[in-house]
């Protein structure tokens, strides 16, 4: 097993998320375009961490062996455009309910050699696309424990 960024991005893409289109990182976009409906993208820090050491189970000598590398993949979530509706609060129960279809399908996340281990979302609030545009949003975060044998 290696480590699988892309196998890992491909496969948060095919997760069922009623209400929310995901993106790949080879479908980022410059400028979020919410025909799509409501947006999951990869962040701007899209993967972080990296901390790896051997499998605690395995061998504790040095070669080759078992590996568990630790990194947290980061995703911003696009609503509505800043300046829709009244406001922030116009969004807060669809928000809610797609951050919920957010959670329960990375819950299920299904990679080989890959182990679901936190996922984290900050508070709605307002969030830029690359292009700087606002919208109404928020980042969502999941930590993965990989197994590599190198």
């Amino acid at each position: 097993m290696a480590l699988a960024s892309t196998t890992i991005a491909t496969a948060i893409k095919n997760l069922s998320i009623t209400g929310v289109t995901v993106l790949d990182i080879t479908e980022m976009q410059d400028q979020v375009d919410l025909r799509l409906g409501p947006v999951l993208m990869p962040g701007p820090s899209w993967i972080a961490g990296g901390l790896g050491g051997e499998d605690p189970e395995g061998s504790a000598t040095f070669g080759p062996g078992m590996w568990i590398f630790q990194r947290v993949f980061s995703y911003r979530y696009f609503h509505a455009p800043v300046g829709s509706g009244r406001g922030l609060y116009d969004y807060y129960s669809a928000m809610s309910t797609n951050l919920d279809a957010i959670v329960t399908a990375f819950v299920g996340l299904n990679v080989t050699g890959v182990d679901v281990m936190e996922l984290d979302n900050s508070e709605f609030m307002v969030v830029n696309d690359p292009s700087e545009k606002q919208f109404y949003g928020f980042d969502f975060a999941v930590s993965l424990k990989e197994k590599v044998n190198p």
